[in-house]
Formats: C-alpha cells, structure tokens, sequence
C-alpha cells in the first residue's frame, strides 16, 4: 500500500511546531513573545497550506490523467 505525500499537513504541523518553540523560549526567560504571535503565524500557515494542497492536488489529478489505466491494480472487494 502508497501513502499520498500530504504537502498541507506538513505545513501546518511545522508552523505548529514553531509556535510551540516559541513559547516555549518564553517560558524559558529566552525571548519575551506576545500571546497574540501564534495568530499571525496560524493564519499565514493556513494560507500556505492552503497553496501547498491545491497545487499537489493540481499534480495528483495531472499524473492520474496522464496514468495508464492498465497499470492500476484491479479494486479489492
């Protein structure tokens, strides 16, 4: 069994991971971050996550149009 590459997952759990390293060099004393820093960063990982699965879906629909049929395996029922 393929896994699909989800590029939009990807994106949304690395801005995540940032905010969440953020915070947590607050709670360290390292940088004084403002609360509100995670909602600009949300909303621009929204907006290219957005981006990033449109285009891989443009990419997946172009190869299946381009796939032989005969190399697909026949469905499991």
């Amino acid at each position: 069994m393929r896994t699909d590459f989800r590029p939009a997952r990807l994106v949304l759990g690395l801005a995540f991971l940032l905010a969440a390293g953020l915070y947590l060099a607050d709670l360290a004393g390292n940088n004084d971050i403002p609360w509100w820093t995670v909602l600009p960063l949300a909303g621009g990982a929204l907006i290219l996550a957005t981006a990033a699965g449109l285009l891989a879906y443009g990419v997946r629909r172009a190869r299946s149009r381009r796939a032989d049929p005969a190399d697909d395996p026949p469905p499991a029922d």
